[in-house]
């Protein structure tokens, strides 16, 4: 009866070795000289791939590859000598064991990336990853975790959950800032036979559920963005096989596959990631497709079904298209179609100026992306045609059409209308001093200047402080004024309020702006305070500046006489308390 026992334990014990999980341990994982070829996928079409279990079967043979990709594994010390500075101290606790290097990208957005790295600790208890190595327009960057990203914690046995929190940051000089904070809860829910189409394996499954916060800045566009991330892996684990027989990342609506696959016939299908076309133009969208069997079917997003298409679309969107192959074979690709806005353009009011005035051109841009670059015609009888505001000397009734292209190649038009003719008219008004009660100011000279500062006639006000220039042609002009009065009114309370300008307390503008520089420095500052203070109490009797400021009015006369007051102030009397 005791042998009978016997051989039925021993019996039972071959039929649960046989059933039971397999062992995943530190020499399952990849080693130095490994080379594993991969085939990617974006599509689980509709396989379960969530449900697990004991003895459970995973049947995803009929997954159809995308695109391949080979890792292959290094000795650390075989890498850039930057990047072993960081990754491969010997007393560091965790060095990295062994790299993976990924490759060169040319032309990311002005950027290229070479000699890329993935760096791995691998011992007894755990497999993390430890960091990247990339070398950044000539720049070598190692970025190394604060502790590894633990992928595995050996041995894997069902049932059991682990996790680590892991983080680093990088500053780089005149490009910006990147940081990242990463945790990960990995849970070993079942074991069984997974099938792909490279062939079936006994495995264990490891789900990892993956929180992570990224912060970029870029220093180009001035602006930073948090990132919120939340994606789970599933891991397929077989003996001896260094990376997952299959491994799936869902990340929102998005599903990454990577599977151990045998070399295949390419069929890929390419767009480039984005075009930018002006409002109201068109431009055509194809496919550059590599591999497959002709003939190829193709069916656009918006229905149609040749191999290339015209489109103009009202507003940006993404277009994507669905490439078949003879065999069944489908790929797809897609594209962002960026509509930008032109400029509006306003090339100001029509004018009219007598003959031979100039007139000035105002020109209005909103919208578009700037700078902006401006073009008038006919640029004869222009100062300068590529300006906004160039000066204009027709011999006749001219129209000047205007156009602006913005930074991105839209552009926008408009026109003026310049009337030539013998008009003239008269510009009157009253020069007062810029105090509550408005003191008429006489005896003040208003010179008229032309828009390059010559003096084209003068006047002087009565004993109301009015003024008047007749005889004025239709043009644009500045006015000033010449006083030669006592000054006054700078005291202490001026220089308080200087200082709280100064310092950001409150804030001066217009006319006792102007009039708070009185050492001409074109700053107001502690010491504009510090001479109005002095000059009050005796120290010095005069300012850089003079003693006299007011406005400058820029005035248009184009077809009507023109009252025009303009407003005067002592240097210093910044609150215009002086009563002239």
């Amino acid at each position: 009866m005791k042998k009978i026992i016997v051989l039925s334990l021993a019996l039972f014990g071959l039929i649960f070795n046989s059933l039971a999980q397999i062992t995943i341990n530190r020499n399952d994982m990849p080693n130095v000289g490994d080379s594993m070829r991969r085939s990617k996928t974006y599509s689980m079409y509709n396989l379960d791939y969530q449900t697990s279990g004991t003895n459970f079967t995973w049947d995803f043979s009929t997954l159809d590859w995308v695109s391949q990709q080979v890792d292959n594994y290094v000795a650390v010390s075989t890498t850039p000598v930057t990047y072993q500075l960081v990754f491969n101290l010997p007393f560091d606790p965790n060095k990295a064991t062994i790299a993976s290097p990924g490759g060169s990208f040319d032309s990311l957005g002005g950027v290229t990336l070479t000699d890329v790295y993935s760096f791995f600790r691998e011992t007894n208890t755990i497999y993390g990853f430890s960091g990247v190595g990339i070398t950044l327009n000539g720049l070598t960057i190692p970025i190394k975790y604060n502790t590894p990203d633990i992928l595995f914690r050996f041995p894997l046995t069902v049932g059991t959950t682990d996790s680590s929190t892991s983080t680093f940051s990088l500053n780089l000089a005149g490009y910006g800032y990147l940081s990242t904070s990463r945790h990960r809860v990995n849970h070993v829910d079942g074991w069984g036979t997974v099938t792909t189409p490279f062939g079936s394996f006994p495995s264990i499954r490891v789900k990892s559920v993956v929180s992570e916060y990224d912060s970029i800045y870029i220093d180009s566009l001035s602006m930073g963005v948090p990132i919120n991330r939340n994606y789970t892996e599933y891991k397929w684990m077989a003996d001896n096989k260094g990376l997952p027989i299959i491994e799936i990342t869902v990340e929102g609506m998005a599903t990454t596959v990577l599977y151990y696959d045998s070399i295949r016939t390419m069929f890929t299908a390419a767009m480039p990631i984005s075009y930018q076309i002006c409002q109201g133009e068109t431009v055509q969208l194809g496919v550059t497709l590599n591999g497959g069997t002709p003939p190829y079917t193709y069916l656009w997003s918006d229905g149609q079904t040749t191999p290339a298409i015209q489109i103009s679309p009202p507003a940006s969107n993404i277009y994507s298209v669905t490439i078949t192959d003879s065999q069944g074979l489908t790929r797809m690709a897609n594209t962002l179609v960026i509509i930008r806005l032109s400029p509006e353009v306003d090339a100001g009011q029509d004018t009219s100026v007598v003959t031979g005035q100039p007139a000035l051109l105002q020109a209005m841009v909103t919208g578009g992306s700037s700078p902006y670059f401006y073009t008038w015609a006919p640029a004869g009888s222009l100062s300068n045609p590529n300006i906004p505001d160039p000066v204009a000397l027709p011999a006749g009734p001219t129209t000047y059409y205007l156009t602006v292209t913005d930074s991105i190649g839209c552009s926008g038009t408009d026109s003026v209308f310049v009337m030539v003719g013998p008009p003239h008219f008269q510009i009157a008004g009253n020069v007062q001093y810029n105090n509550t009660a408005h003191t008429a100011m006489k005896g003040i000279t208003v010179q008229l200047l032309d828009l390059q500062g010559n003096i084209l006639a003068q006047t002087q006000t009565d004993t109301t402080g009015h003024y008047s220039l007749s005889d004025v042609p239709n043009g644009s002009y500045r006015l000033k004024t010449l006083i030669n009065k006592p000054w006054g009114g700078g005291n202490a309370v001026d220089a308080l309020a200087i200082l709280k300008h100064f310092t950001g307390m409150t804030y001066l503008s217009g006319l006792p702006l102007q009039a708070a520089d009185v050492d001409a420095s074109t700053y107001v500052n502690s010491n504009d305070a510090l001479v109005i203070a002095k000059r009050f109490v005796g120290l010095v009797n005069s300012f850089v500046s003079g003693d006299w400021t007011g406005e400058t009015p820029l005035i248009q006369v184009a077809g009507n006489n023109l009252d025009q007051n303009i407003k005067v102030e002592c240097f210093g009397d910044v609150d215009a308390s002086y009563t002239p």
